[in-house]
């Protein structure tokens, strides 16, 4: 009896360590995968990220570098080569990932760029909840490529040189030339999906394998960013459609839109391909009529240029 005793003991401890072995195993599995779901960067997870409490976290520890309004110009920048770089430049944010951002403040410039920067890692001070949060503030500080496309999925940029024809059409028309730092632009192309997409347009790198979404009879138009000295040097965006019409012309900073609405919005339904004519504007001073329309021409030509690139690209498509 008391052998039996002692070997159902036994058996019952073997079977409650096994058990307990399991239910530990189990734990620490799920806990890897909860933290490797935290960890996983992705665009989703800027979506949800607390505007307000990433400006918190950026006026503490990163204004001495990228400036108390994310301009680049703090305190500290001038010793940098090259500079912080401006969060409210949409020519330059549109063009970086959400991933890439989550990895730069998360394990600092150096270990992700692979070259000496002064830019910290932040992974030990914050967790990734708080990374989204500040990403999602710098997201608030400039245009996005939705704002002038509200049905965009996907979008490319790439700088273009105008071609020397093109050169000569716009200076025989503005009877002005065209410096040689005016020549070179970047065009984002932008494109819908013809299936459902969510999270906002999304950045398709210089990639052939990752362009292969980017089909023509999807293309909804270009968008090409200029600095306008006429209305105080602010910079603009001119979107317009594949047959040359301008959808919108908007500030890159939106809390300008209210002054420079009355210039910037009767620009909108006006242009067309292989026609160039000066657009006739009513409440629109000749200085920035000129310069905006210099720019559109110039924006024009550059789409031209990608296009050719397109072409030659895309050959085997069926149209």
């Amino acid at each position: 009896m008391k052998k039996f005793l002692s070997l159902l003991i036994i058996s019952v401890l073997l079977v409650s360590v096994v058990y307990a072995k399991d239910k530990g195993k189990k734990a620490k599995e799920e806990k890897s995968e909860s933290t490797a779901a935290a960890q996983a960067p992705s665009a989703v997870s800027a979506a949800y990220g607390d505007v307000m409490a990433g400006e918190k976290r950026f006026r503490v520890d990163c204004f001495a570098c990228h400036g108390i309004n994310g301009t680049g110009d703090g305190y500290a920048a001038s010793s940098f080569n090259p500079p912080p770089i401006n969060f409210r430049d949409p020519k330059v944010m549109n063009m970086k990932e959400n991933s890439h951002l989550f990895n730069v403040i998360k394990n600092g410039g150096t270990k992700v760029l692979s070259r000496e920067t002064f830019m910290p890692s932040f992974g030990r001070g914050y967790n990734d909840l708080d990374i989204w949060d500040v990403i999602a503030y710098l997201r608030s500080l400039h245009i996005k490529i939705d704002n002038f496309f509200p049905n965009a999925a996907y979008f490319i940029a790439k700088d273009y040189r105008i071609a020397a024809l093109g050169k000569e059409r716009i200076e025989k028309v503005i009877k002005e030339k065209i410096t040689e730092d005016e020549e070179t632009v970047t065009v984002y192309t932008i494109f819908r999906s013809d299936k459902p997409h969510i999270g906002g347009a999304e950045y398709i790198p210089q990639d052939p394998n990752k362009m292969d979404v980017l089909k023509k009879p999807l293309k909804l138009g270009y968008l090409v960013f200029f600095n306008v000295k006429s209305l105080g040097n602010i910079q603009v965006g001119i979107a317009f459609d594949p047959s040359g019409k301008i959808i919108k012309i908007l500030p890159s900073d939106i809390s300008q839109a209210g002054a420079t609405g009355k210039y910037l919005s009767p620009f909108s339904g006006q242009g067309k391909r292989g026609k160039y004519e000066i657009f006739k504007l009513k409440g629109v001073p000749d200085k920035i009529l000129l310069e905006l329309y210099k720019n559109y021409l110039i924006a024009l030509e550059a789409s031209f240029v990608y296009e050719k690139e397109e072409k030659d690209r895309t050959w085997m498509e069926e149209e």
